[in-house]
């Protein structure tokens, strides 16, 4: 839990440190203590809006983008990224949180090394369904199974049993998402069952999708406003229905998520 102490960045929610918490129902709990963040999940975002439109899909894609990058640059692999684990704050600023099963890429306690699994299996890479080694590409295969799940409203690899899932994750391909011709080759190319075959990193080299350039591509630089169609500038809650067209109202009401988290 510690690790993610390190990373201190606008697109990730602060972990402040870990403890254990005396409970009345039983034994000690251990408790991630986080920055206390107003907004909501992208689970929430999902269960009300049933499908993301593209010009708010681009905005989430970059800020994990962004998060994941600054992550994996303090030596970092998140290892469950989920709905539930990224936020849209009362700003409309994309945060990943929840690095409590993060760990350090040259830790010596074996946690992403072959033969453990950690994360939630409807967002794991193959080769973590294959006990292999998860590094930074595990990450940016979750960032693609998140951005597919929000733009069709549902997860491409979810089954009925675990052993059906992980099955899904190391033998389906997903249709495209229905999108523009770039957004969904940058999907495609993140959900690569081979590592090599994704983006290089979330913020350095990597090749573009679909080829053609010469320029080098990132995740980060795949999700950059720059690169989108002059006509889908717009803001992340330009898209949203009128009733959720404003920063107070993109965010329920209710008590801020964070603070001290299981």
């Amino acid at each position: 839990m510690a690790a993610g102490a390190q990373v201190v960045h606008p697109n990730v929610v602060r972990t402040i440190g870990a403890r254990r918490v005396e409970t009345d129902a039983g034994p000690a709990r251990s408790v991630l203590v986080t920055e206390l963040v107003a907004g909501r999940t992208l689970r929430e975002l999902l269960r009300s809006l049933g499908r993301v439109p593209e010009s708010l899909l681009r905005e989430i894609a970059r800020g994990m983008a962004h998060g994941v990058a600054a992550i994996h640059a303090a030596g970092i692999v998140h290892r469950d990224l989920k709905p539930e684990n990224v936020m849209l704050t009362t700003d409309a600023r994309v945060r990943v949180m929840d690095l409590g099963v993060a760990r350090l890429l040259d830790s010596g306690d074996g946690l992403t090394r072959e033969g453990d699994f950690v994360g939630s299996i409807e967002y794991a890479a193959p080769e973590q369904c294959e006990g292999r080694a998860a590094g930074p590409a595990a990450d940016l295969y979750a960032v693609g199974v998140v951005i597919h799940e929000l733009a069709v409203g549902a997860n491409p690899f979810a089954r009925a049993t675990s052993l059906a899932t992980v099955a899904a994750q190391l033998t389906h391909i997903p249709q495209p998402i229905e999108a523009s011709e770039f957004l969904a080759a940058v999907v495609a190319k993140l959900l690569a069952k081979d590592p090599a075959a994704r983006f290089a990193s979330a913020a350095s080299d990597g090749d573009p999708p679909g080829g053609g350039s010469r320029r080098r591509y990132a995740a980060s630089d795949a999700a950059n406003a720059g690169d989108m169609p002059a006509d889908d500038e717009s803001h992340a809650t330009a898209s949203l229905p009128p009733s959720a067209a404003s920063s107070a109202s993109v965010m329920p009401d209710g008590p801020p998520v964070g603070g001290i988290a299981p």
